[in-house]
């Protein structure tokens, strides 16, 4: 994605317009952290925080397994990362229903 924004203006605009609107939460480095472990980046792995790198060092799938809050969120984060035609609504529900706001 680096070459494709250095060189399209719209999309850098775009992603940026994007970054800005997202409102972090205390969830989004255990998702960002997701992805990078789901696509096997250690690189980019390696800088979270010590207890979001622990509960996804063992898989992706145990973690997602668990039915707490964070296993709703990584399995939310690695289904979007492996299969993005895949997602749906049903995807966001779990979390909906523990009264996430959209």
């Amino acid at each position: 994605a680096v070459w494709l924004l250095a060189h399209d203006a719209a999309a850098l605009y775009g992603w940026q317009t994007l970054r800005q609107r997202i409102n972090p939460t205390a969830f989004t480095p255990l998702a960002e952290a997701t992805c990078a472990r789901a696509l096997g980046s250690r690189w980019a792995f390696q800088f979270f925080p010590d207890e979001v790198r622990e509960a996804l060092l063992e898989s992706v799938d145990d973690a997602a397994g668990q039915t707490t809050t964070q296993g709703r969120v990584v399995a939310l984060a690695a289904q979007l990362t492996r299969s993005p035609e895949r997602f749906s609504a049903a995807h966001l529900q779990p979390l909906v229903t523990e009264g996430w706001q959209p």
